[in-house]
């Protein structure tokens, strides 16, 4: 009976706290509990950051495949609509610094790219889309080829069908190649089937139809505008909601930026217009192509980076603006006072006329690449066709690149390399020489580039060549 008292006594505790041990307990694992969860979701967070580098990480390598497999696509043939798995792999990532290694493993398992080509432009464009998880990366990216050395190699390839004049000491700098050469000047030898004009005919001639033809197209396409279009910083332009052009079949564009605010035009987007286009002011023009059956003239403080520009007369810039073009002109394309074609530019003309008999030797009288008052190019300057010239006049002139044409006046410096057929002493002269251009083809840049479908050409046995390569 003792002994049964004694179980209740202890059963019920000190001072009767029957249970006190169980909130207690509870209470501990509930503690427990709550430092497990905010450990957990503290690991969770950490993590988080990680995961989206990973997933970001992933998306660019993806997008880079794309880039390696459209790549090789353009090297041995274009044999797929899309990329596929089995075609992505291969042995390492693609080297963006020479783009000589053009393969990278794909897993399998992952999305595939999407990849776009553009071979409408001079240089060959690539845009690949790369998605992990929720992230996306965008590579825009565009190639080149080397400088053919066979015509750009030497400081002055001359397609001379006469003896010519010796040119002054100290005024070429680097080999020269001439058709006939000059008694006792060193000359690298002609290759027989060298032609100065034939050598970008199909190329310059291939992208003005394109270029023609995507302007008519675009005039005549339903729910075009109506009357002039005019945009100023307030006034910007909006390419999504107007299907990435506006249209004006039957009058003219006016882009003015303000004397104090930079209108900023970012593309993808384009102007059609069937009556001239100008851009004046502070403007800034990036990924745009401006199309005209009338002229294209850019004054003021305008400037941006892979344009271009198609005009069916003439194109003019002038003033300090400093933009990165390819400039198309059925009519004359000039750069005065200042104005300066950065970057890889490329400006071309190609006449349809008759060749000139000699009797009308003013650059004016035919078409014409004119540089002149303290006018620089980076770039190619192409002037095809038996009517079509450069004229580069004045010493303060300057070209960095390459000049090919039918016929050329030079009085300014050529940084690079000069293919000509004829070479004017002057404006006004029909005899042949040098005149006072000063060519150094040791001042071109080391990574200069020339379009890819410029020229003769094996895919199989170019080297392609970065350009840019751009994120978004």
């Amino acid at each position: 009976m003792a002994f049964t008292k004694s179980l209740r006594r202890i059963d019920a505790g000190p001072d009767g706290q029957a249970g006190f041990a169980l909130p207690v307990v509870l209470g501990v694992l509930a503690a427990l509990l709550a430092l497990a969860a905010l450990t957990l979701q503290r690991n969770r967070l950490d993590r988080a950051p990680w995961l989206r580098v990973r997933d970001k990480i992933q998306a660019q390598y993806l997008a880079e495949s794309g880039i390696a497999w459209a790549l090789y696509q353009e090297r041995f043939g274009r044999t797929e609509s899309k990329p596929k798995a089995d075609s992505l792999e291969f042995s390492s990532r693609i080297d963006v610094d020479t783009a000589e290694n053009l393969f990278f493993t794909l897993d399998t398992g992952l999305y595939l790219p999407e990849v776009d080509v553009d071979r409408d432009k001079a240089f060959l464009e690539i845009h690949a889309r790369g998605y992990q998880g929720r992230d996306t990366v965008k590579i825009n990216a565009s190639f080149g080829r080397l400088l053919d050395p066979e015509l750009f190699q030497a400081a002055l390839t001359w397609e001379n069908d006469t003896l010519v004049q010796p040119f002054p000491s100290g005024q070429i700098k680097g080999s020269v190649r001439l058709k006939m050469p000059l008694p006792g000047m060193a000359s690298e030898p002609w290759p027989g089937n060298l032609s100065t004009q034939n050598y970008a005919e199909s190329f310059v001639s291939d992208l003005f139809y394109s270029a023609d033809a995507e302007l008519r197209e675009a005039l005549a396409k339903p729910g075009s505008e109506s009357g002039n279009g005019y945009f100023e910083p307030w006034n910007h332009p909006d390419f999504p909601a107007h299907e990435g052009a506006y249209r004006y079949p039957l009058g003219q564009i006016e882009i003015a930026g303000g004397a104090f605010d930079t209108l900023i035009v970012q593309g993808p987007g384009a102007f059609f217009s069937h009556g001239d286009i100008r851009v004046r002011g502070k403007v800034k023009l990036d990924g745009i192509l401006l199309a005209s059956e009338g002229n294209i003239v850019f004054e003021g403080e305008v400037h941006g980076k892979n344009n271009r520009l198609y005009a069916k007369k003439n194109i003019s810039l002038m003033g300090r603006s400093r933009v990165e073009i390819q400039a198309q002109a059925g009519g004359n394309i000039f750069l005065r006072d200042e104005a300066e074609a950065v970057g890889q530019s490329l400006l071309m003309i190609q006449s349809q006329g008759k060749p000139d008999t000699g009797k009308n030797t003013q650059a004016d009288a035919v078409q014409a690449i004119r540089i002149v008052n303290s006018a620089k190019v980076q770039g190619f300057v192409l002037a095809l066709g038996p009517q079509s010239r450069v004229v580069m006049a004045g010493a303060e002139n300057r070209i960095q690149g390459v000049v090919l044409a039918n016929e050329a006046w030079l009085a300014g410096e050529i940084w690079g390399s000069v293919a000509v057929k004829t070479l004017r002493c002057g404006e006004k002269m029909p005899r042949q020489c040098l005149g006072p251009a000063v060519i150094d083809r040791s001042a071109l840049p080391t990574g200069f580039l020339q379009p890819m479908r410029m020229g003769p050409m094996d895919a199989k046995h170019l080297q392609f060549k970065v350009l840019s390569y751009e994120f978004e």
